[in-house]
């Protein structure tokens, strides 16, 4: 995985906890700690028995969505220096 704060490749070791069920199914949040800049990102995944009871955890093959709680930004390349600082802040 790409860390999307700074794009760093690092392989996903996470800790998943699950949030509850609600109409659209089950919630299971996902934290991750990047080890070169150390934050955290967190995902949300959403559907239908993707909480199983057991010693197996969670089933994601059955997660009908997914997405970045946190950073909520894409895993954009960081603006160029060239580019003048007011526009800069608008990329950013």
């Amino acid at each position: 995985m790409k860390c999307p704060h700074c794009r760093v490749e690092f392989h996903y070791v996470c800790k998943s906890t699950y949030i509850g069920k609600d109409s659209d199914g089950d919630w299971v949040l996902q934290q991750a700690i990047c080890p070169a800049c150390e934050k955290i990102m967190l995902i949300l995944f959403n559907g239908t028995d993707i909480y199983i009871r057991t010693t197996k955890g969670f089933n994601y093959s059955r997660a009908k969505k997914h997405f970045f709680a946190y950073p909520k930004s894409s895993s954009r390349p960081p603006c160029p220096s060239e580019v003048p600082e007011e526009f800069a802040e608008d990329y950013i």
